[in-house]
């Protein structure tokens, strides 16, 4: 490639990965034609250890005092899906707790207690395999709270 065509022939070397030391990622797996020495190359190769998206970013290594990120909406949906997950757990957890206060006080029986939160939690469980079911069968809509 020759140097008075790039926009920024400083950066040459790290287009072409020269001096930068490859992390450990395993084999990756290189599309045909790929040329092994291009760092856009080397960001589409996956390896079977990492991440399509947050990979990337750990296979480039970028020059010294430079951090990357990853954005965009692939990663924004990433994150809102786990933090959604997060906040799911805790709700079922608080409502587990005050559900289990609830009949504490009414049935005032640890033994009775246990009983009735056990059966709950087997229907639950029977449930999502309902739920589950008639959503393959396309008798309901299904979102990220159905199962």
């Amino acid at each position: 490639m020759d140097n008075d065509r790039l926009w920024a022939p400083w950066r040459l070397g790290y287009v072409q990965g020269a001096g930068a030391a490859e992390p450990d990622v395993g084999t990756p797996a290189w599309r045909p034609g790929a040329d092994h020495d291009c760092f856009l190359c080397r960001a589409a190769a996956v390896a079977p250890v990492h991440d399509r998206v947050l990979g990337v970013v750990e296979r480039t290594p970028a020059p010294d005092g430079v951090k990357a990120y990853v954005t965009g909406p692939t990663p924004l949906s990433t994150d809102l899906a786990h933090i959604g997950d997060l906040a799911a757990l805790k709700i079922t957890v608080a409502t587990a707790v005050v559900i289990a206060i609830m009949l504490l006080l009414v049935y005032r029986s640890i033994a009775t207690v246990t009983l009735v939160l056990v059966t709950m939690g087997i229907v639950l469980a029977a449930v999502r395999g309902v739920v589950a079911a008639m959503a393959y069968f396309g008798l309901v809509g299904i979102s990220a709270f159905a199962i």
